[in-house]
């Protein structure tokens, strides 16, 4: 139950908003054929912050991801915070409140995890694990090195192995056909335009793939999507003035009854939102007297 949960940490944070909208649809949106020019005008801006939900409902669970952070690509310094406190309520139950090794296992309050990576370095702050941290609060993680042992590409880590959360926008080169302005929207005091197109199923397995992931993952991905009768899947795009990316949601639901009245109800909503382009990030590094080897929670 150590190893999965260390696990479960890491696979949460390589996943990588909210905010207030209004309306305004009588404002019409430019026509756009593609999002390369969204892609590039975001990634020009070396520093932002972000945040993110995730939302998981499958089977009569419903587990909920909340996280914000900031980055600065100058120092390819990242910095987040993970709210998973659902998370101790559901695998509390799918465990049946026992979990050897790991005490405070339903603490929702041990489910809230702090991250700081540099480069290929992480520092992670997960409260379930500090009892096996010897009185330290921070473990520190060499991605590379974790791969190799590992045996996996250092992709598969996700965003966090590439240091940079905007590698989420990656998503939008999976997008297929035409995209369709929706009129403009307020968020954060920005005016931004809303647009909405469909994403293939296949190329986010080939996109997976593109960033690391074995043969086996891409494939597993492949059936699960064909198992859920996922047909395309809209994403939603806001856009500033300047062409950068705002945020960011995706819905993702099974379009084939028979796989809903075989696996019951399932729904997984993302949002990524992306604010303060161009502020520097602050972030405070822990004590190195408080860091503990990562390599020991492998063993």
């Amino acid at each position: 139950m150590r190893h999965i949960a260390f696990i479960c940490a890491l696979a949460t944070l390589g996943l990588v908003g909210a905010g207030c909208a209004g309306s305004d649809n009588a404002v019409p949106s430019p026509p756009l054929q593609s999002f390369s020019a969204a892609s590039g005008a975001t990634r020009a801006a070396e520093s932002a912050r972000f945040e993110l939900e995730l939302e998981l409902a499958m089977g009569g669970q419903t587990m909920a991801m909340t996280g914000s952070g900031s980055y600065d690509m100058a120092t390819k310094t990242t910095a987040m915070d993970i709210d998973l406190s659902s998370f101790a309520k559901t695998l509390s139950g799918l465990t049946g409140g026992a979990a050897p090794g790991l005490e405070g296992f339903d603490d929702p309050g041990n489910w809230k995890l702090s991250a700081i990576q540099v480069d290929k370095v992480m520092l992670m702050r997960f409260p379930l694990l500090e009892p096996q941290l010897g009185g330290k609060h921070w473990v520190k993680l060499d991605l590379e090195t974790l791969a190799r042992a590992s045996g996996t590409p250092l992709g598969q880590f996700g965003s966090f192995g590439a240091s940079d959360p905007r590698d989420m926008l990656k998503l939008l080169d999976s997008i297929s056909g035409s995209i369709e302005p929706l009129g403009s929207d307020t968020i954060r005091d920005v005016t931004t335009h809303h647009y909405v197109a469909m994403v293939d199923p296949s190329k986010l397995a080939g996109l997976a793939g593109k960033q690391g992931a074995s043969q086996d993952i891409v494939a597993g991905m492949t059936q699960s999507f064909s198992q859920l009768g996922l047909g395309v899947i809209p994403v939603h795009v806001w856009l500033d003035e300047q062409h950068r990316v705002r945020r960011l949601t995706l819905d993702v639901s099974p379009s084939d009854t028979s796989a809903v009245a075989a696996m019951g109800e399932m729904k997984v909503i993302v949002s990524f939102e992306l604010f303060d382009y161009g502020v520097p990030a602050t972030i405070s590094m822990p004590p190195a007297e408080d860091i503990a080897d990562g390599a020991t929670l492998m063993r």
